[in-house]
């Protein structure tokens, strides 16, 4: 989850140790952490003031500066990834988590038109048996959310549109689902609420319901009426109660970098309205690697191409070369690389 700093304490901290150990505090590089201090006009010790303080010498704090029009008030540091990634998708991320420190979601967040129309419909809408409402119709954000949770979800995903718009990417229905794109890669997500499945419980009008038909029947037996009687029909076998935990999904496939991270959920120590920041920093992150995907199909489907072209060369080759002849003739027009190569298939 990201931590939220006002300037002053900010500053407080870069000034408590140097900044390469406080970069690795945040798993951010230093000249990361160098740029978000310059985004909110906040100084950093020069070259050599550790040394002089360790080395004890009298050394002297820059003053914090009076924040500048348009310098946010807070400092945003979303949360990094703990475990290893490709050096693209790092990079992405940290230029991301260098974006996401200047925005500031404490106040009233901007309405948007495909929000504001998604839940004016969701609102209209009848629970199904989950006690859900849903909504993943053209054109709307799809969603599936208890009415006592619609007001909630509606607010998490304006501040996700806006943390979003800060990366780059603009909430769009142009797509058969609502996307936020970039101009280039579109991701659709969908919110969702957890529910539990319980053993449906008879209430009192049920039992009341089942005695009157006990009645009945002993009733008609005792009049040789064999008629069946049923004191379950119609009746489900389990209740389904929403949570009220929510849940962010990006509804997207990766063929290569499977590992990245797609869900957003409400945890004890998190909310949904918390994780704006690193939704969407997961949001970059997912760009560049479905844009590094796509590439990567790209690549195998013109090495496919070019082995199948290869192959129907050899097969028109005349009938008195051998099989033998053709088959290595064929091979060695394969895309070469580590595995397949004539000299490691020889060796």
């Amino acid at each position: 989850m990201s931590q939220r700093f006002t300037r002053e304490e900010f500053y407080e901290l870069v000034w408590s140790k140097p900044m390469t150990h406080l970069a690795k505090d945040f798993r951010l590089s230093d000249v990361a952490l160098h740029k978000i201090c310059r985004k909110h006009d906040i100084p950093n010790p020069p070259l050599g003031w550790w040394a002089k303080h360790a080395a004890g010498q009298k050394v002297k704090r820059i003053p914090l500066p009076k924040a500048k029009a348009g310098v946010a008030l807070t400092v945003i540091i979303a949360s990094g990834e703990v475990r290893q990634e490709p050096d693209t998708l790092a990079s992405a991320r940290e230029q991301a988590r260098v974006k996401a420190s200047e925005i500031d979601l404490s106040g009233e967040v901007l309405s948007h038109p495909l929000v504001q129309k998604s839940f004016d419909k969701l609102r209209k809408a009848k629970p199904g048996n989950t006690g859900l409402v849903s909504l993943s119709s053209d054109e709307h954000v799809q969603l599936e959310i208890a009415p006592d949770s619609i007001d909630r979800a509606e607010r998490c995903l304006l501040q996700i549109v806006a943390a979003a718009k800060a990366q780059g990417f603009e909430l769009s229905a142009k797509a058969s689902k609502a996307t936020f794109t970039n101009g280039s890669v579109a991701i659709p997500f969908a919110i969702k609420e957890a529910y539990k499945r319980i053993k449906h419980v008879l209430t009192p009008e049920e039992i009341a319901e089942d005695e009157r038909r006990q009645r009945r029947r002993s009733r008609d037996w005792s009049r040789s009426d064999w008629t069946p009687h049923s004191f379950s029909f119609g009746r489900p076998e389990w209740d389904y109660v929403p949570t009220g935990q929510l849940a962010f999904e990006f509804d997207i496939h990766l063929r290569y970098a499977s590992q990245v991270r797609r869900a957003f959920k409400d945890a004890k120590l998190q909310r949904l309205e918390n994780l704006a920041p690193d939704i969407a920093v997961g949001l970059a992150v997912l760009a560049a690697a479905k844009a590094e995907d796509d590439q990567k199909a790209e690549e195998a489907r013109l090495r496919e191409e070019e082995a199948k072209r290869r192959r129907i060369e050899a097969q028109r080759l005349p009938t008195s070369i051998t099989w033998g002849a053709r088959w290595r003739m064929a091979s060695s027009m394969r895309p070469c690389c580590a595995a397949c190569s004539p000299a490691r298939r020889s060796g």
